[in-house]
């Protein structure tokens, strides 16, 4: 009798549409350098934590539709649309992942690229790292990403993005385009 996390429902029901998806993610999600960079409780990591940081990557950079209402039903939306063989998880999108995740971990090896100051695991801070690391990977070296995610922590443009109201679209779309620029500038 334990209750199941989003991502354990999303997974069940997207294997009803088609198991190769979310196959893929399980499998993306065993991967170590990405279990290390996202640094999760063991308790997150059972309840595919992991694959879901994945499909939330995935999704904010190849969904189709807009982020038009809460994040829990955009990324069911992706999970089903990637189910039903709309996305496929290729070799040079598994790729580009990996260097993610490869490079935010060269550059911030000690597991705190998404945890705020004294704080456990932010989603918030994620959407704005991984997302601009993804965006930006070519123009990225581990310093650049140490040094800008070192001064991301201190800026008030992060802070005006997260907490109360942080699920918001306007912030959350807030974020991605923060990501997108802090990482590219």
């Amino acid at each position: 009798g334990s209750l199941l996390s989003d991502q354990e429902i999303r997974n069940c029901t997207a294997r009803l549409l088609g198991a190769e998806f979310p196959d893929q993610l399980r499998k993306l999600g065993r991967e170590p350098i990405i279990r290390n960079v996202l640094a999760l409780s063991d308790e997150l990591r059972r309840s595919m934590g992991v694959e879901e940081m994945i499909l939330r990557l995935l999704a904010f950079n190849f969904s189709k539709k807009p982020l038009s209402h809460e994040i829990r039903e955009f990324l069911d939306d992706f999970m089903e649309y990637a189910a039903e063989g709309h996305f496929k998880l290729t070799p040079p999108i598994v790729e580009r992942v990996m260097q993610t995740f490869d490079l935010i971990h060269t550059g911030i090896p000690d597991g705190t690229a998404f945890r705020m100051k004294n704080q456990g695991f932010s989603t918030n801070l994620f959407d704005v790292v991984a997302a601009g690391v993804f965006h930006n990977l070519g123009k990225l070296t581990p310093q650049s990403v140490a040094k800008k995610h070192a001064s991301l922590q201190n800026s008030t443009e992060l802070r005006e993005l997260i907490g109360a109201g942080s699920n918001t679209r306007r912030k959350l779309e807030g974020r991605l385009r923060l990501g997108r620029e802090w990482f590219g500038a």
